[in-house]
């Protein structure tokens, strides 16, 4: 089992990933008004993950509050993600988290020359 993140790790974590937020929405911002809308989109996007990042935190912490007795269920299951699946690596099922992602058989577009 993992350590389990302390209250001050994880509201530190929301705030940053918070602050990415503001940052990356930024300069899609500056992006899209110098006419650079590829970029601004691609850090729009990137932007919105950040925010999404801070509701996931919440609700977690808000389900960890309301059901201590499956705390640990919840750190462990939601929050405490290993390292390796963010890696291109196998998993237990054959295939990498990119390829899971797209569902099996199936490739991530490829960027044209």
């Amino acid at each position: 089992m993992a350590r389990r993140a302390t209250e001050s790790e994880l509201g530190r974590f929301k705030s940053e990933a918070f602050s990415n937020c503001i940052l990356l929405f930024r300069d899609a911002c500056l992006m899209l008004a110098n006419g650079r809308y590829p970029t601004a989109y691609g850090l729009g996007v990137l932007a919105y993950e950040e925010l999404g990042k801070t509701y996931a935190i919440d609700w977690a912490c808000d389900a960890m509050s309301l059901n201590p007795e499956d705390a640990d269920r919840i750190h462990d299951g939601f929050l405490a993600r290993p390292t390796s699946s963010m890696t291109t690596s196998s998993n237990n099922d054959g295939h990498t988290p990119i390829r899971r992602c797209y569902g099996r058989g199936h490739s991530p577009p490829r960027p044209s020359s």
